[in-house]
């Protein structure tokens, strides 16, 4: 005779493994959906950085009023992506000592994204304001 009840009643360890999984997912779609809002914001900041040298009058003077200060400021934006991109990365390798780590990880990846486009922001204000 088998034992019924063994075959209707899953263990109580494959449901923590496919609410594991579906958390995981998420996350995943998440990042994905992140990396591409990235993309297009990085984008459009990029220009609008480079694009701030145009407040440069004959007298300012500053990174962003010369050539290699506005290539610096272009490529800013692609920087801070690359970097929280790194850091939700790391999130996803905790991933398994935590069901949260992935979307810690994401956290700080988008305050890292934040963070790096304001400071640049508030130096190119910096030397404009001049």
């Amino acid at each position: 005779m088998t034992d019924k009840s063994a075959q209707t009643n899953p263990s109580p360890d494959s449901g923590d493994s496919q609410d594991k999984g579906a958390h995981h997912l998420g996350s995943c779609l998440l990042f994905g959906v992140l990396v591409v809002v990235g993309l297009v914001v990085s984008y459009a900041l990029s220009f609008a950085f480079t694009m701030s040298s145009d407040a440069c009058t004959g007298g300012t003077t500053g990174w962003i009023c010369e050539a290699p200060g506005q290539q610096l400021a272009f490529w800013l934006p692609w920087i801070a992506l690359v970097l929280a991109i790194a850091c939700a990365l790391t999130g996803f390798a905790f991933s398994s000592r935590s069901d949260y780590a992935p979307m810690a990880g994401i956290g700080v990846g988008i305050l890292v994204y934040i963070i790096v486009n304001a400071l640049v922001y508030g130096a190119i204000n910096a030397v404009i304001s001049r």
